[in-house]
């Protein structure tokens, strides 16, 4: 009976670390098989084995058959490679001394294209999930082809970025920024109805799946912390603070209440950035070309960094986090971070 026990996906927006990450794991351990795809200058590739610590070269060049020439953007590889680890990954999957084989990555040669590492991998996964033989799969696929990596390989139900490939200290609360009334709105913006119920509700349910716990900062509502009187009258940076100052070791997502239209997705993408870095992460908008300081999660080392700057003047989220070491996520779907501000928007 097939099954998918036993196959883990890392998954994540590109240049974020999931090789790096992965490459740590490695180094702790003499039982990992499979190969890693290591990104070097110039857009070249480098295909590493774990259990042997060779390399070879994933990118094609003049003096190689011309008959073995894969392109894909700007990247031109060497088919000949994607033979040579697929063998590397047979050889691992019988080897009873390795229990973890990396699949390092399903990109979009595999998933769109049918070409990489196709067919082959295809029928690896199959065969895994018949005999696992004791070992753990882990295959890395970026976050925009994971939908359709998991529909394509039939791998509903495996888990998603978790121990031990990925760290269990990085364990978040969430923080909804419910605010006041709206001069501009004329009402309660935490209390509008989008999604048939109140918008901080709706969006507390949105984060919650992925936080121990969730606080909700308002001055107006009876559910809601209040800011506290030395941060307060400072924007959404009184409230971020307040939560900081009671409980000094948090990691906080934070997600204001003016955002109707964000949805799943874009939530899982910031989280698996955490989950996976441990960095704070924050979507830029696309279209505007601006962070967005109250979509996103700030680790304990940036809320410490935000409350020194409040210390000496600086109220602006916007301001602090363009001088932090946050990462920052392109999102291509300016509509979806519109912060509605406007009753008939």
């Amino acid at each position: 009976m097939l099954n998918n026990r036993n196959i883990n996906i890392i998954s994540g927006p590109i240049g974020i670390g999931k090789t790096t990450m992965l490459e740590r794991f490695c180094e702790e351990r003499n039982d990992v098989g499979g190969f890693l795809t290591h990104a070097q200058a110039d857009f070249r590739r480098l295909l590493k084995f774990p259990s042997n610590l060779q390399s070879i070269e994933l990118n094609w060049n003049e003096s190689m058959d011309k008959s073995k020439k894969i392109e894909v953007g700007k990247f031109i590889f060497n088919n000949d490679s994607f033979t040579k680890a697929l063998l590397k990954l047979e050889e691992d999957y019988l080897n009873p001394d390795l229990k973890y084989l990396m699949v390092d990555e399903i990109g979009k040669l595999e998933v769109q294209r049918n070409s990489g590492f196709e067919p082959k991998i295809s029928k690896f996964i199959e065969k895994f999930k018949s005999d696992n033989k004791g070992k753990e799969l882990i295959i890395v696929v970026r976050d925009s082809l994971l939908e359709l990596a998991i529909k394509k390989y039939k791998l509903q139900g495996v888990t998603i970025n978790s121990k031990p490939f990925v760290s269990m200290e990085n364990i978040l609360s969430g923080m909804v920024l419910a605010g006041g009334e709206s001069r501009r709105m004329g009402e309660d913006k935490a209390i509008m109805e989008y999604h048939h119920m109140p918008q901080w509700q709706w969006t507390k349910e949105l984060i919650s799946p992925f936080c121990e716990s969730v606080f909700v900062s308002s001055n107006s509502l009876d559910i809601g912390i209040k800011d506290d009187k030395k941060f307060e009258n400072n924007g959404p940076i009184s409230g971020i603070l307040t939560i900081y100052s009671k409980y000094p070791k948090l990691n906080l997502f934070v997600l204001g209440v003016d955002y109707p239209n964000l949805n799943l997705t874009s939530v899982t993408t910031l989280v698996d950035v955490f989950k996976l870095t441990g960095r704070s992460v924050f979507y830029i908008n696309d279209e505007t070309d601006r962070i967005e300081p109250l979509i996103g999660i700030y680790n304990n080392e940036l809320l410490n960094y935000v409350k020194s700057e409040f210390i000496n003047g600086e109220n602006s989220l916007s301001r602090i986090l363009q001088k932090s070491e946050a990462c920052f996520v392109r999102h291509r779907k300016s509509e979806v971070l519109k912060s509605f501000d406007y009753p008939y928007e």
